[in-house]
Parts: C-alpha cells; structure tokens; sequence
C-alpha cells in the first residue's frame, strides 16, 4: 500500500492539471467532507480521539497474542527482531498510504501562481530596501485603526471573540476571489497546555489524519488569526507554505476587523524583514530601528512570548521539517515559506498596489 501511493504520487507530479482535477477537486472534496461531517462537531481535538484508538488496537493486540500464545517458550531474539521489523515496516506503510491518501497528493496539484496567473520573480535586495518602508506604513495603517490602541504591545482583548469561525470564513472568501471553490469545514483547535506544541518546536501543523489543524495556545495574539488561516489553508489542500502563507494574508486582509489584519501585515513584514536582515544586516537594523513605538512595542512583546516558550530541542522541528518538504518535491524545504513576499508582490502587481505602498517597479 505504501510503494504503491509513492509511486502514484510520483506519476501524478507529472500531471498536475490532472491531479488538480481527480483528486483535489474530486477524491480530496468527498474526503474532506466526509471527516467534517464525522468528526468536525467534537468539542475537543480529533488527534486525542486517534491516540485512543491506536492505544486501544495496541493493547487488544498484545492481549490476543498473550491469549494465543500463552507460556509457550518465548522464540529467539533474531525471530522476535525480525517479527518487529516487519511490523514497523508495515506500519509505517499503513502511514504513507493514508498520509497521501488523505492528503498528500495535493503536493503533485497545480500551483497557485499558475492557476492565478501570477508571474513570481525573486527580488532583489534593492527592489526589497525599496518595498520595506512602504510595508511599514501599510503594516502602520492597520495597527492605527484599533479602536482603543495606545503604544503598549496589543493583547488578546482585541481578538474577536470566535477567532477559528471568522477566519475559516475569511479564507473561504480568500479562495472564491482566487476562483476555487472551497470545500468543507476545516478546524483549526488551539492545543493547550499551553507552550505543548512550542516545547518541540511547532507553532501549527495541519494533521492529515484527522483533517485538522492545530495552533499552540501561547502563540501571541498578533500571529494567531494568520497562523490559523495558515493551517486552515492546508486543510483546503493547499499544501505549499509559502501558498497557505500567501492565502494566510489574504483572508486576513479580507476582515474589517483591523487587529486581524495587522496580524496578516504584521507577518508579511517579519519575513520580509527577515530577508533583508539575512542580505543587508546594517539596513536591518535601521529599519528596526525607524519602526512607529507602537509596532516596535508589539515586535518586543513577540519576542518575549517566543523565548518564554523556547523549543526543548532548539532546531530539530525546523530540521524535520525541511527534510521532510524536500521529500515532497519541494526543492527550496523551510525556505518555501519566504515565497509569501515574492507571491504577494507579484500580486500587488497584478491586482493593484494598496493605497500605503506606492506602485513600485518590480519589473
């Protein structure tokens, strides 16, 4: 089961307007519906539901291989191996089958910017210099629309109060305006307790086998409407990161609500940041520097919160997961995730540049 849905994931990278056809608009939708329907409603996250499960079928197992077996002379270690390797092997077989199944194949889907038609280029560290200050003010724009802000660092009391229904909406609205039509009612349940996620280095992650989305609970109030929106995005079948961070934004900028949309500029302008510091450290630092008190007090604040909730095993998360991108064809690994300031440039251009960034030449 497991060679056979690698090797069907590897034909299908061959095709993606007919993966994006049979599967993410046909076999993904029925399944997607389906573990909404079934388990969408549970008031607690569907993985406890699984653990339970997998401990329950475990230890029925090793009770029926007791009862079977009983005090017959246990066999020798190179069998006892060997039975264990092979089940491992099994089910880790069992894994990739349903991993892809479920979900996996959207990796050989087409991609966004060629059903958008978006023309992506990688920008240079002058036309980067040029789009940082402008970003500031836009991100600027929002943080001013709050009602009752001050300079002090913002908190939860401006998040509404049913954050995972507004934004599985906003992104819904996000992907009809692409012109896909979204299918299902994707969860995103916040884990507690809080800094669980963090201790291993995970601030979100879309679940395939269960059909949700988790955000750990500590994340700071700024990062949370987007990361949820993030991992929302994978449970649409958008499985790229630097898509799900792409519509992340874009269903952020679609709420009236400006604290939501400061959260979707606010991580625009962190990568964007990002990649300036990795190119020009000295224009970095000015550019830290020059950020509006209010936005520099929210930068501090989220600052704080990460290092409060450090990862145990500083590393490993990103190190896991780059490999495990790469295994998926994506070439660039963690870095896929910077691709959110090349798409949105190129989609300024293409829709029109907002009214705080002036229309530069990205050409």
């Amino acid at each position: 089961m497991g060679t056979g849905a690698i090797l069907l994931r590897w034909l299908l990278g061959f095709f993606p307007e007919l993966t994006e056809v049979l599967y993410s608009n046909g076999l993904f939708v029925l399944i997607r519906w389906t573990i909404d329907h079934l388990l969408g409603w549970l008031p607690f996250p569907t993985a406890l539901l699984l653990l339970v499960i997998l401990l329950y079928l475990q230890i029925r197992s090793g009770w029926k291989r007791r009862k079977k077996h009983g005090s017959k002379p246990r066999n020798s270690w190179k069998r006892r191996f060997a039975r264990w390797g092979f089940g491992g092997i099994r089910f880790m077989g069992k894994v990739v089958f349903f991993f892809l199944f479920l979900w996996g194949f959207n990796y050989a889907r087409e991609p966004l910017e060629d059903h958008c038609g978006l023309k992506v280029k990688a920008l240079s560290l002058q036309q980067l210099k040029a789009l940082a200050p402008a970003t500031a003010a836009w991100v600027n724009e929002a943080r001013q629309h709050i009602p009752g802000i001050t300079d002090g660092a913002l908190t939860a009391d401006f998040l509404p109060g049913n954050l995972e229904t507004t934004m599985r909406h906003h992104l819904e609205a996000a992907l009809a305006d692409l012109g896909y039509r979204p299918h299902g009612n994707v969860r995103c349940r916040q884990i507690r307790p809080e800094g669980f996620l963090r201790s291993i280095g995970i601030q979100g992650i879309y679940f395939p086998f269960t059909g949700e989305g988790y955000v750990d609970a500590s994340l700071h109030p700024i990062a949370l409407p987007f990361t949820m929106a993030h991992e929302m995005s994978h449970g649409y079948g958008f499985t790229a990161e630097g898509t799900a961070n792409f519509l992340a934004l874009l269903a952020c900028e679609r709420s009236e609500n400006p604290m939501i949309r400061y959260s979707g500029r606010s991580v625009f302008f962190q990568y964007l940041r990002s990649e300036l510091r990795a190119l020009d450290l000295g224009f970095y630092t000015t550019c830290v520097n020059g950020l509006p008190p209010g936005i520099a007090n929210d930068r501090k604040a989220i600052i704080a919160n990460a290092k409060a909730h450090a990862s145990l095993i500083p590393g490993m998360a990103g190190t896991v997961n780059d490999f495990y991108l790469k295994t998926q064809g994506v070439e660039e690994g963690t870095k896929s995730y910077d691709r959110l300031v090349n798409l949105t440039v190129a989609w300024f251009g293409k829709r029109g540049w907002p009214k705080h960034i002036p229309e530069l030449d990205f050409e």
